[in-house]
């Protein structure tokens, strides 16, 4: 009796279905970033956006317009975190990386001017080129283009 065939094909199936992990490093680069820049918006500082963001990346600025925008309104994020759900390297070089990868933003909650906290609104699946720069061996976000979702 051959097992080991329509294992397999479970396996393959079961595959097919589960998110695929980031390619190794990445994931975690990816990663690391992400706790970097949900400390950033923790503590309501922008400056700290300068270790997640590349030098005259565009997105450091959209990051603090947003966390000025919830202080505005009296509210204060909780912590903003993203999950990879699959990626894969589009282009690698030794100071570049394009990566192509579909993230979801985990459940976010604000508190409120009178301490309350306040679920927000769950986000869906996002496709998303990320491109990350090497400079003083430190990888960083340059750019993020959506791609759909």
């Amino acid at each position: 009796m051959d097992v080991v065939g329509p294992l397999v094909q479970v396996l393959g199936a079961v595959a097919l279905l589960a998110p695929s992990p980031a390619p190794g490093p990445w994931t975690a680069t990816l990663d690391h970033l992400d706790v970097v820049r949900a400390a950033a918006f923790a503590r309501r500082d922008p400056a700290a956006l300068d270790d997640v963001y590349a030098p005259g990346s565009a997105l450091a600025a959209e990051d603090a317009a947003v966390m000025g925008a919830w202080q505005a309104r009296g509210l204060r994020l909780g912590p903003v975190r993203t999950r990879v759900l699959r990626a894969s390297v589009v282009t690698q070089d030794v100071d570049r990386v394009v990566l192509d990868v579909v993230e979801r933003l985990e459940p976010l909650r604000a508190r409120t001017a009178d301490g309350r906290w306040v679920e927000l609104p769950r986000d869906g699946a996002t496709q998303r080129r990320v491109v990350l720069t090497r400079a003083a061996d430190r990888w960083r976000v340059a750019a993020v283009e959506r791609v759909s979702g």
